[in-house]
């Protein structure tokens, strides 16, 4: 076993049985970031091999972890590699590096923001790669060959297109059948990892995510056809405040009420009327003051043809 320090952790290495790599096997300490060197010296005046691997289950449950890069020797990610790290936000792969993600790597670090592949100069695809992870049910995308690519953009706006399509309650009996025990029928008592026992509870979180990845598309759009694009507007706008489920709404308040860019993108998706304007600002609660500040700034220019936030400098 070798022991590497790397920022504030010290990193636990075998030799493969080659002996030309080595893979991280586990770790010691605690810290937000974490970039993991490219190379180990196995032994004092030794050469130095190139880290190859993140072996199965290498940092699990790593709960403080926000910030990740990996060197562009890694070939291998394992099973459950980075699962159950809470607050991972970020993960980086030097440049050079295609490593090839193994089961559940992600699995239960529902914070993952971007998954950033440096050898492709695309601001686009490290959300969408990160949100196969934690919102489209289209892991398989993760380890795509074409990633980097305009074919593999095709690929997720499928896949965001048969999900969509799928019907909201479809996935509760699923997940009712495969973990019943977790189940509170009553809403109460739910721990974390357990699914909301009432099925209006999962329509609601699933209409929100739905809407969330139809944003999250708009806001990367790269590789966007109009007509898709056309799509996501139309299944946001479908289900805005008054509107449908209001799915839309309710995702806005609760993850998009303090974040510009989506504010900006949301209203000028929407393009509420005068009327839809006042009820969300009566919706709103007192700590929403920056939403409501954009909303009124909407309501001043909504009769205007172009963006309600072309002018908008707050």
């Amino acid at each position: 076993m070798i022991k590497v320090t790397a920022d504030s952790f010290i990193l636990s290495c075998e030799v493969s049985a080659a002996g030309d790599g080595v893979a991280v096997t586990g770790y010691e300490g605690a810290g937000s970031r974490l970039t993991v060197p490219a190379t180990v010296k196995p032994e004092e005046g030794s050469g130095a091999l190139p880290v190859t691997a993140i072996d199965k289950k290498a940092f699990l449950g790593l709960r403080g972890l926000r910030d990740i890069t990996l060197p562009a020797t890694v070939t291998d990610i394992g099973d459950w590699a980075l699962s159950q790290c809470i607050h991972l936000t970020n993960v980086t792969i030097e440049k050079g590096g295609r490593p090839a993600f193994q089961r559940g790597v992600f699995e239960g670090s529902e914070r993952i923001e971007s998954i950033r592949l440096s050898e492709f100069d695309d601001d686009d695809m490290p959300y969408l790669l990160a949100a196969t992870v934690k919102r489209l049910p289209a892991a398989y995308l993760l380890r795509d060959k074409d990633i980097g690519t305009a074919v593999w953009y095709d690929k997720w706006d499928l896949a965001l297109s048969s999900f969509l399509k799928l019907d909201d309650y479809e996935g509760f009996t699923d997940r009712a059948l495969c973990g019943e025990e977790d189940i509170s029928y009553d809403g109460v008592g739910m721990v974390d990892g357990e699914m909301p026992g009432e099925s209006t509870e999962y329509l609601k979180e699933v209409g929100r995510n739905k809407c969330y990845l139809c944003l999250l598309r708009l806001m990367h759009d790269n590789n966007l056809t109009d007509d898709f694009r056309a799509t996501l507007c139309e299944y946001v706008t479908a289900r805005a405040k008054g509107r449908g489920t209001g799915s839309a709404w309710s995702l806005f308040k609760e993850e998009f009420k303090d974040n510009k860019e989506y504010l900006e993108l949301y209203l000028d998706t929407i393009k509420p009327t005068t009327e839809e304007i006042d009820a969300m600002l009566r919706d709103l609660g007192d700590d929403m003051a920056t939403a409501k500040a954009y909303i009124l700034k909407a309501s001043s220019n909504h009769d205007k043809k172009d963006s309600f936030f072309d002018e908008l400098s707050l």
